[in-house]
């Protein structure tokens, strides 16, 4: 064999499972449809009257992987993965600890793994939909690729919405802004899930279960993730619907400041202000402004490094009165996020 086809040769393989992996990912990829109808699981039958409080979570879980001691390679840390498959248990059974003493009528979990490499595997839905049984819960994927080469492996990962009340029903919406080219299979397949419960006035309470994109390129993808979901709600508040969209919104909040917490760390240029142009007519925000709820994971945690900031809440249509807000300071010890907990009366 001559030295030129030595040579040619193994670069001639690589070069073809190259082109092997990216058809695969590119016919494995997820494709969504607009809208999808979710199952709802173990439904409830109770009905929600308008005579009591109610109280609803939000809580970005980080694959129960992403604890005070982990970074993430995302934002410019080493990790990829959970510590290990017992570190993941005991950041589930904190989490089981964390919603009990909330003790919510509903709750909404982001970045839930059902299949991932990064938390070995683990099916978190099964484990919480065991914790809870009387609770009906919905799933819906928001990242979802069947193999990125090592170290990331298979990711299928995605929002939950928990609830003691009967859903009459569930539906995953695609949010718009999705990447082009190779990126796309890298990206977030970015989405809602929406539960619908039905009211004595024949109105209906709306829960939507969010999980936005963070500052890219132009900015662009993140505006027209807020303007369709501007134009969404606004519509459901148009037919007398009670609203409420809760989840980690992935930018700091209205009437929140980072620069109100002690870091080190510098302001991410990936992390950005609420958008000011798009404006949410007939909704109030409820945020508790003085605990953060995420803490950048560039570095593992320690307290006063760590830039921090507010990104987890609720917007509520003005038809729902709020109670109080309140933010569970777990000082980042079992993820990346903090959760919020919204007490509200329906008008």
């Amino acid at each position: 064999m001559s030295n030129t086809k030595r040579i040619l040769l193994p670069l001639l393989i690589i070069f073809s499972l190259f082109i092997i992996y990216f058809l695969y990912i590119s016919l494995s990829d997820y494709k969504p449809e607009e809208a999808t109808i979710l199952t709802i699981y173990n439904n409830q039958v109770k009905n929600i009257t308008k005579d009591k409080p109610l109280k609803i979570a939000t809580f970005n879980i980080g694959f129960a992987g992403l604890d005070k001691d982990q970074d993430l390679y995302e934002k410019g840390g080493n990790s990829y993965k959970a510590e290990s498959e017992e570190k993941v248990f005991e950041n589930l059974e904190s989490i089981v600890e964390i919603i009990d003493s909330m003790d919510p009528d509903f709750f909404m979990i982001q970045e839930l793994d059902i299949d991932s490499s990064r938390s070995y595997k683990i099916d978190q839905l099964s484990y919480l939909d065991d914790k809870y049984p009387n609770y009906g819960n919905i799933y819906g994927d928001n990242y979802n690729i069947k193999y990125l080469l090592k170290p990331i492996g298979k990711v299928q990962s995605g929002l939950a919405t928990f609830s003691r009340y009967n859903a009459t029903s569930a539906i995953r919406f695609s949010l718009p802004g999705q990447q082009e080219g190779l990126n796309k299979y890298y990206d977030y397949d970015r989405a809602f899930i929406e539960k619908r419960f039905e009211l004595q006035n024949d109105n209906e309470l709306v829960l939507i279960n969010i999980h936005l994109s963070n500052f890219n390129g132009s900015g662009l993808q993140r505006f027209e993730e807020i303007n369709f979901l501007q134009k969404y709600i606004t519509k459901e508040y148009e037919k007398g619907s009670y609203i409420i969209v809760g989840g980690d919104w992935n930018h700091s909040l209205p009437d929140t400041d980072p620069n109100k917490f002690r870091s080190l760390e510098a302001w991410p240029s990936w992390f950005k202000n609420f958008p000011e142009e798009l404006r949410l007519n007939g909704f109030n925000w409820a945020t508790e402004k003085y605990t953060p709820t995420f803490r950048s994971p560039e570095t593992p945690y320690i307290s006063g490094r760590n830039f921090l900031a507010v990104t987890d809440g609720f917007l509520a249509s003005d038809n729902i009165e709020i109670i109080d807000v309140d933010t569970l300071d777990n000082r980042f010890n079992i993820s990346y996020h903090n959760p919020v907990v919204l007490e509200f009366m329906l008008k």
